[in-house]
């Protein structure tokens, strides 16, 4: 009884979220227009301190079930983007570097094959689009549910963006394992929603 209390404490608080976030004061045109001509990082998820914790606690199985489930989840944001998101230049990022994004340092993205990639001039506008669940901490929407939410890089501080068409929804995760093409069409509509604005 004790361990499952644990593991469900380490479950409610291991997952990352970006906190407390301003919302930009610009106007939602003019951010897609930054965005189809700057850069979109893509923020993969990551369990790591999730996955060493379970060890920890002794819960080998649920670490590992945890990997893969995260691993397949990465996989599929990946294959994700690259069939279906065509509006702007975008990269990849682990959430660890996130913060050296924040000051200008572009050093440590990657390509879908996990290739190092040297940016020949830097982007005039960073834009970052997290998995994860919607309504985190500080969230201004009434989003639910597991989904891509795009967010703006403004002079070192991550900021939300107020308009439905920066986010797109695939439901629960139980669903993602039944279909491994949700993904890829939530990926497929927030490019959509992003296209048919009109500039």
């Amino acid at each position: 009884m004790k361990n499952i209390f644990l593991t469900s404490l380490v479950l409610l608080f291991s997952y990352s979220v970006f906190g407390q976030m301003n919302v930009s004061p610009l106007k939602s045109k003019t951010h897609v227009k930054q965005l189809k001509e700057g850069l979109l990082l893509v923020n993969l998820p990551n369990s790591d301190k999730k996955i060493k914790r379970l060890e920890e606690l002794g819960q080998h199985e649920l670490a590992k079930k945890e990997e893969k489930e995260i691993d397949n989840i990465r996989k599929q944001i990946i294959a994700g983007f690259q069939s279906e998101y065509f509006f702007c230049d975008y990269q990849f990022i682990e959430s660890r570097h996130v913060d050296e994004v924040l000051k200008n340092d572009l050093t440590n993205i990657f390509d879908a094959d996990f290739n190092r990639v040297k940016l020949e001039t830097p982007p005039q506008h960073v834009y970052i689009v997290r998995y994860g669940t919607g309504n985190p901490s500080g969230e201004v929407y009434r989003y639910n549910g597991q989904g891509f939410q795009v967010r703006y890089v403004s002079e070192g501080i991550i900021e939300s963006l107020k308009d439905d068409m920066f986010y797109s929804a695939y439901g629960s995760l139980k669903q993602i394992f039944k279909s491994k093409s949700v993904i890829e069409k939530a990926v497929g509509k927030l490019n959509n929603r992003l296209s048919n604005v009109k500039l």
